[in-house]
């Protein structure tokens, strides 16, 4: 692959300096493997209407803006979360039916040794001072930790649904299937067409089946759904089949195939009573 001078004089430089060390090394990595480009999924944070926000998207947005990276988003479609393609400022060329790539070894250089200076370790003395300081505030951490967990779990994991969850979202049965599609309080066509394919999937179920399944929406927004929140770990719109057995939930599946075929509505719904079916131990 060719490489091609570009000026720097435009750059903030700086920016490395904040990004946080996850997203430098994603950096270093993209430079030592001498690979184009690099890409992750979901939407800048700072967007409040955002339904798929990325912490990741965030950091490489502010490179971005600094100078450093260049993106494009192959994916403009409303429905789906972006698939963001970066690489180094100048590196991505317009192509006939997709951007193509041009590394810059002087460029890349410039940000590796940014990185680097930044990452020089103190001396002796304070490598020590610094050792114990980060050892005594691990030890309060898992302190701290462990009170919270004990606290947590006390109030969220193992807790029987005739506690809660029966009566919050008026459950029918005390066997069956509830399934939650939780969402965020600004929902976007990406989560309005979800809720869609489920309930349209919901109707093709056998009769005997929809009697002992019950579909609601969880906005995760509101402060007491945050430990159903944290208990099932979403961050975005996402549809969760919880197994219910005497009033108590005996497990749980997230329902992941539902980010990649939203724009497949078929298949959304195969795919979907194929898991709801499995996840009942039916074939």
């Amino acid at each position: 692959m060719s490489k091609k001078k570009n000026t720097t004089s435009a750059v903030n430089f700086e920016a490395l300096k904040e990004t946080p060390a996850e997203m430098r090394q994603r950096l270093l990595n993209l430079i030592e493997s001498q690979a184009d480009f690099f890409t992750i999924t979901g939407s800048d944070a700072r967007d409040i209407n955002s339904c798929c926000p990325s912490d990741g998207v965030t950091a490489a947005n502010q490179l971005v803006e600094s100078g450093v990276l260049q993106v494009v988003r192959p994916n403009e479609s409303v429905d789906a979360c972006p698939v963001n393609v970066y690489a180094f400022a100048g590196e991505i060329k317009p192509g006939e039916n997709q951007p193509t790539f041009e590394i810059n070894a002087e460029f890349r250089q410039k940000v590796k040794s940014t990185i680097k200076q930044n990452q020089k370790p103190p001396g002796n003395k304070m490598v020590t001072l610094i050792r114990w300081i980060l050892l005594a505030f691990v030890l309060l951490s898992l302190i701290i930790v462990g009170v919270k967990n004990f606290s947590d779990n006390s109030k969220i994991a193992g807790v029987p649904l005739t506690l809660n969850l029966v009566e919050e979202f008026d459950v029918p049965f005390s066997d069956g299937i509830l399934i939650f599609l939780f969402h965020r309080e600004e929902r976007c066509d990406f989560c309005n067409n979800m809720e869609s394919h489920v309930r349209e999937a919901l109707t093709q179920i056998p009769a005997n089946l929809q009697n002992k399944v019950s579909f609601k929406l969880v906005n995760m927004n509101l402060s007491k759904y945050l430990g159903l929140k944290k208990k099932y770990d979403v961050f975005t719109s996402t549809v969760v089949f919880i197994k219910v057995q005497n009033n108590e939930a005996s497990g749980s599946f997230i329902f992941s195939d539902a980010w990649h075929l939203l724009d497949k509505k078929e298949k959304f719904i195969a795919a979907f009573k194929t898991e709801l079916f499995k996840f009942r131990g039916e074939k």
